[in-house]
């Protein structure tokens, strides 16, 4: 069980003495926050729906210097808590200094083209309103807001770094692509740092892509973002390991020359499938060395 669940979000209430000893509690939107040194979960509504969140502050935390975030997001179907297990992101946090955020989705992610979105949510606005809250109750590093996600929390990621660049420093995106209608807007911008993971039998998000379901593959996704920072055209490929008991080879395929002083990398994983990498490749650890290096 975390410590501290609250329903109230932004509000600050006092308890005020009137006439005949009654006690009323007056709630302010504008009051102070306490901020948090602790594990906690929050409850939400946002644009008509509920939303939560868990967030884990990394041991030795005291809220007394700016701490880099970064937001968790699960594939479609989960939940912030599925992929905090999953990912084991909480002693990643706690290794490397920084702010674990697992959202839930409504109940999942409004991608592009999806019903959700269709209907008007807005997960780039559901966003900067988290952040704004999060920036209220602990003492963020504005500079180095990440996102990473699986699956649809993956196309997601791609999403926010394409449209929320004014906020994040960087993404990290595991078997997800960029969504084929955001590519022309996202092929230029503000420069932002992504590194990407992608198992090449990737089953549901195919590696190669499919054009019947929106999907870019996972070559092209990464020159859309090379052409927005700049990069070069070509990236430099280098075969970093391959695993004795499954035979999947780790690729990277780095861009390099780009703008701001980012990066765009890709890890292709030959052989492997659709799922966060644990094991043979260390996806939690990788990603969030990644992500730290960069400020926006």
């Amino acid at each position: 069980m975390l410590p501290h669940r609250s329903i109230i979000g932004y509000q600050s209430c006092v308890r005020r003495t009137v006439f005949f000893g009654i006690f009323l509690v007056a709630c302010s939107t504008d009051g102070p926050l306490i901020k948090r040194t602790a594990d906690f979960e929050m409850d939400m509504e946002f644009q008509g729906l509920a939303r939560s969140y868990e967030v884990h502050v990394p041991a030795g935390y005291v809220g007394d210097r700016p701490t880099p975030l970064t937001f968790v997001l699960h594939g479609g179907g989960g939940t912030g808590a599925q992929i905090r297990q999953m990912t084991g992101f909480d002693s990643v946090a706690d290794e490397m200094g920084l702010i674990a955020v697992y959202p839930t989705g409504a109940p999942t992610w409004a991608n592009e083209g999806s019903d959700l979105q269709q209907q008007g949510i807005d997960e780039v606005a559901f966003f900067t309103e988290l952040i704004d809250r999060l920036e209220n109750l602990l003492v963020v590093d504005a500079d180095r807001v990440y996102v990473t996600g699986f699956s649809a929390g993956g196309y997601l990621s791609h999403t926010l770094g394409c449209r929320l660049s004014n906020r994040l420093a960087a993404v990290g995106p595991v078997a997800g692509t960029l969504p084929a209608a955001l590519a022309d807007e996202c092929a230029s911008g503000t420069p932002i740092s992504i590194i990407a993971v992608h198992g090449t039998e990737d089953g549901s998000v195919p590696f190669a892509g499919d054009a019947s379901r929106g999907i870019l593959s996972a070559d092209s996704s990464m020159k859309t973002w090379a052409r927005r920072d700049g990069c070069s055209r070509t990236p430099t490929t280098d075969s970093l390991d391959t695993d004795p008991a499954t035979g999947i080879t780790i690729w990277s395929d780095t861009f390099v020359e780009c703008e701001d002083g980012v990066t765009v990398v890709l890890y292709r994983l030959a052989g492997d499938r659709h799922r966060w990498p644990t094991t043979y490749f260390d996806a939690s650890r990788t990603i969030a060395r990644f992500l730290l290096q960069q400020r926006r």
